[in-house]
């Protein structure tokens, strides 16, 4: 986004390393970058996040909710489902609902809500035709969040495989991001603002023990079409992949 000269604010739970992202990252282009504090799972974190934005930006007009986590080999339980929902779907819902707050500097632009999803939360990991719909319609952040909870909850008395729950926490935790992104795209439909889902396929970080195929900067080719297309060409609650519109 930088080298498409935006100034861009890197939000980091450690905002040393945060700095240091910022200059390795700050090398090219013709905006700006800037590190600030932000842990998704702290609201207090949040607000303060927003609050310095307003403060040394004057607002914002693109929201890219990339933090996300995801447990290594078999791991698979009650606790680790819920920290992966709160990092993955509650995160992005609590960055979103007070980002969103905040005015735009370029109103000719609109905002841009980016969510940073997964082919792994596809509708087709559901084999139960009922969760799958109740995804798929989810109308509501309450519904969104209700899957989520169900979900963990069936995993504590192990009844998740009885009930068609699939045994992918991140998988399961992408597909109610998904979700909360159709419902927000409703929720903010003809007011100015533009939110998707994207996949930026399977890249090589420390998320992945850099095992990805594909660099991280072709894996934002995605994101930054989606931040800094020409307002003409946006659309919203959709999902992107490569460049183009796929299937949830």
């Amino acid at each position: 986004m930088k080298q498409g000269g935006a100034d861009v604010v890197m939000g980091a739970r450690d905002v040393e390393r945060g700095k240091k992202a910022a200059v390795e990252c700050g090398r090219e282009g013709n905006g700006t970058i800037r590190a600030v504090q932000l842990d998704v799972e702290d609201e207090a974190s949040v607000h303060q996040a927003a609050e310095w934005i307003e403060r040394e930006c004057g607002g914002l007009d693109v929201i890219v909710n990339n933090a996300g986590m995801a447990y290594k080999g078999s791991t698979f339980g009650p606790k680790e489902a819920q920290k992966t929902v709160d990092v993955n779907v509650r995160g992005t819902i609590r960055v979103c609902e007070r980002m969103m707050k905040l005015k735009p500097t370029d109103e000719s632009h609109g905002l841009r809500v980016v969510n940073v999803a997964s082919r792994a939360g596809l509708l087709r990991i559901f084999q139960n035709q009922e969760l799958r719909n109740r995804f798929e319609r989810a109308s509501s952040k309450a519904d969104v969040l209700q899957l989520m909870d169900e979900f963990v909850d069936s995993i504590g008395d192990g009844t998740y495989r009885d009930k068609g729950w699939p045994d992918t926490m991140y998988g399961v935790s992408k597909a109610g991001l998904s979700a909360y992104t159709r419902v927000l795209a409703r929720e903010w439909e003809g007011k100015n603002v533009f939110v998707n889902a994207v996949c930026p396929g399977y890249c090589k970080t420390e998320m992945t023990s850099w095992r990805g195929v594909k660099p991280p900067v072709e894996g934002a080719e995605t994101p930054v079409m989606l931040a800094l297309c020409p307002k003409s060409e946006c659309t919203t609650g959709k999902f992107f992949a490569e460049n183009r519109e796929i299937d949830f």
